[in-house]
């Protein structure tokens, strides 16, 4: 992902846990909370 290095992408990954449980970008809206 452009924009994204080791240190934010590590931070992702330990907020999310299991990131095959996100199936695409509005289950990802929907867990933090963002989606309408």
């Amino acid at each position: 992902m452009p924009g994204v290095g080791p240190i934010v992408a590590a931070t992702i990954l330990a907020e999310l846990g299991d990131p095959t449980r996100i199936h695409d970008g509005a289950a990802l809206a929907r867990m933090a909370g963002t989606a309408p």
